[in-house]
């Protein structure tokens, strides 16, 4: 399961808003990103569903990215 760092770390490296994210989850409002985040350390009790749904989305966004060369060679 997922910390609500974590959660907070995934959204803020897709550059995603809380309200963004809530939406591409297909929740009505950002206010449960917020609580899930604001959990830190601690497991955030969403369900499987969402939780697969996040990962899904984070694969999506990665193979859209590229890194840049001179990051790899360093």
């Amino acid at each position: 399961m997922l910390a609500g760092a974590h959660l907070s770390f995934i959204r803020h490296y897709m550059e995603l808003k809380q309200k963004e994210l809530a939406k591409q989850l297909g929740l009505s409002s950002h206010s449960m990103i917020s609580k899930w985040e604001a959990k830190k350390q601690k497991c955030t009790g969403m369900s499987s569903a969402t939780e697969a749904g996040i990962r899904v989305l984070m694969h999506g966004f990665l193979r859209k990215t590229t890194v840049p060369a001179s990051v790899i060679a360093s």
